[in-house]
């Protein structure tokens, strides 16, 4: 089973051209996420709007680029983007109208 799979594989790349079997075979146990930091970031993702995650992921790839960060400090950096950009959110709705305060910044 194994040689088939193997072979059907090496197919697959030949006729695609890209192999990403090292992606799915590489399991750090290290890498792992603790329970306690998802919940967090799971809780503050829920209360992003689909629309802005676009403005999000761009200020995360800036925050990784100007910055020397260790794989280790990629979840806290990711915490920190959300939740300044949910702070700033709420600060801007609460300087609108009291009418507009529900509005989200999507279309």
């Amino acid at each position: 089973e194994r040689l088939i799979q193997e072979i059907e594989n090496e197919q697959k790349v030949r006729k695609t051209g890209v192999d990403y079997s090292w992606l799915r075979n590489y399991q750090n146990p290290h890498t792992t996420i603790p329970a306690t930091e998802q919940r967090q970031l799971e809780v503050l993702c829920s209360q992003v709007q689909p629309c802005q995650t676009g403005t999000i992921l761009s200020r995360f790839r800036e925050v990784l680029a100007e910055n020397d960060v260790l794989p280790w400090e990629i979840v806290y950096i990711f915490k920190q983007v959300l939740k300044d950009f949910l702070t700033s959110t709420s600060k801007g709705n609460q300087q609108k109208d009291p009418e507009e305060s529900g509005d989200t910044d999507c279309p």
